[in-house]
């Protein structure tokens, strides 16, 4: 369930909780108007000032219950029950503006919230902009390969999307897709690929691209983490390994996917580190 239909549902059961209490709170009034009461204006107007101080509410409710009341005739009655379905209408009606208006306001909130956290993402360091998560169940080490240096790696930037990442300099690419949506590079034995994508956006969730990520997985699913903009998963099918981030937001999706030999874990673990730590996302709220 996304949080949009979590947002209306908890509205709902607000709302049914808040009719209870006003009519808890109300009930001397409507007894004394349901028993015709001659006093029925000053009842109410005792439950309305004093119902909360509990007292004030009990002595109401006394009053309610007292025998001066008014012989009711049929024509009363009718008056009566035509005004009680007018009441109840209108009780429905005002639920249903409330209901509404809760909705349109959530998402409201929540056009101008996500641009602000996309862009907060993008903007922090590269030390904080995200969790960097390991491959399996153990962390990845902080220090980078020996078959590594930081100036092993080279950086790449999308011209349409707007992303960026480094990758190791040894990749080569493959052939550049017409689109320009992003690059395919392998490394030199051919074993570990890195696939960096952009597209956009055709009005899938986050939660929706998760799930089909999760779905597509073949092997074990490992390490996985569910953020506001972004996701990651990795997996182990026995042969090879994966790792996936993927951020996104209203206009694109923009991703990589990074993926090696089981046997070759140990020589790739500070690479993904590495990889991971410089991936910029771009303006994922606008299509390109």
């Amino acid at each position: 369930m996304d949080d949009s239909a979590s947002v209306i549902i908890s509205m709902f059961f607000v709302l049914i909780l808040i009719a209870l209490a006003i009519g808890v709170y109300f009930f001397p009034s409507i007894v004394a108007s349901l028993r015709n009461h001659s006093n029925t204006l000053s009842i109410f107007i005792l439950n309305f000032f004093f119902g909360f101080t509990v007292l004030g509410w009990i002595g109401a409710l006394i009053w309610g219950c007292s025998d001066n009341v008014k012989p009711i005739d049929e024509m009363d009655m009718r008056r009566r029950s035509q005004n009680f379905r007018i009441v109840l209408f209108t009780i429905i009606f005002v639920f249903v503006i409330l209901g509404t208006i809760s909705v349109l306001f959530h998402k409201r909130v929540q056009h101008f919230r996500e641009p602000d956290s996309a862009q907060s993402i993008k903007e922090l360091p590269h030390t904080e902009e995200t969790e960097t998560a390991p491959v399996n169940t153990h962390s990845i080490p902080d220090e980078t390969p020996q078959n590594y240096s930081l100036n092993d790696f080279a950086p790449y930037a999308n011209e349409r999307f707007g992303y960026r990442i480094d990758y190791p300099s040894s990749f080569e690419s493959g052939a550049l897709p017409v689109n320009g949506d992003g690059i395919t590079l392998r490394s030199s034995d051919g074993n570990a690929r890195l696939v960096v994508s952009g597209i956009n956006n055709p009005g899938y969730t986050l939660n929706d691209e998760y799930t089909r990520a999760v779905n597509a997985i073949r092997g074990q699913l490992g390490y996985n983490k569910l953020a506001k903009t972004w996701f990651v998963i990795t997996w182990d099918d026995g042969a090879n390994m994966g790792y996936t981030k993927e951020f996104v937001g209203r206009g694109s999706i923009n991703s990589f996917t990074f993926t090696f030999p089981s046997t070759q874990q140990h020589d790739y673990d500070s690479t993904i580190t590495k990889i991971e730590k410089s991936f910029r996302a771009g303006d994922i709220e606008v299509a390109h």
